[in-house]
């Protein structure tokens, strides 16, 4: 499970009081997360419950899951299996190809760094074109275009910095480049945390799981990226 939505869903549905199973691929959840962040949020979800225990006697016909991993084999069962498999752009089968308007069937449709497509006179933004899939990533880039198509302002899609959150008990939230991508350029960079259990605010509320931290450049001190 890579999707970061179905975190909030299976702890979500364990609240709810149904018994929930996460397959992770990668072996862990919310893989593109600090992995230390990451933790945070999965021992809440442990805590909560989430768990192998089903329920066999309640529901819909049980069906039974068989994990392989390292030469044994572990049974679960299990009322329903939900597919966190992602999702791509829906950009087949509209003939993309009369209007000369490049695209991939997993990416979805090409633009330039203007939000334009191959063909110069048509624009494109949101989920269909952009890496960001995120309803206020999309606003931000039909804004853009607006500008761009209409009063030829020069608004470019590399310059969107897009912050984003996986609404988990607790929720995690980023904006800007990670320490993976960071080491991936070679650009040198500092950190600076703060934790809550060093903040009066979050002792006073019992509050104290987490952290919030900066990836600042070396030389510059410029802010690259945060994590809370």
């Amino acid at each position: 499970m890579n999707f970061p939505p179905f975190s909030k869903k299976s702890q979500s549905l364990q609240r709810l009081c149904s018994s929930v199973t996460v397959f992770a691929r990668s072996g862990k959840i919310l893989p593109k997360e600090d992995e230390d962040m990451a933790l945070l949020v999965q021992k809440q979800m442990e805590d909560d419950g989430v768990t192998g225990n089903v329920d066999e006697e309640n529901g819909l016909p049980e069906m039974k899951i068989t994990i392989t991993e390292n030469g044994s084999n572990t049974d679960l069962v299990c009322d329903a299996l939900l597919m966190a498999t992602g999702r791509r752009p829906n950009v087949t089968g509209i003939d993309l190809e009369k209007a000369k308007v490049k695209y991939d069937d997993k990416t979805g449709i090409i633009i330039n760094d203007k939000f334009q497509t191959s063909n110069s006179r048509i624009f494109s933004s949101g989920d269909c074109c952009s890496q960001y899939r995120f309803t206020h990533a999309a606003d931000s880039m039909a804004q853009a275009v607006i500008r761009n198509a209409l009063f030829f302002r020069k608004e470019k899609y590399s310059a969107l910095l897009v912050s984003y959150a996986t609404f988990t008990a607790p929720e995690i939230a980023s904006v800007g480049l990670y320490g993976s991508d960071l080491d991936k350029k070679g650009i040198k960079y500092r950190l600076f945390e703060k934790h809550f259990k060093d903040n009066d605010r979050s002792i006073c509320d019992s509050d104290t799981a987490g952290l919030i931290r900066y990836r600042v450049d070396a030389k510059s001190d410029k802010i690259l990226g945060a994590s809370i």
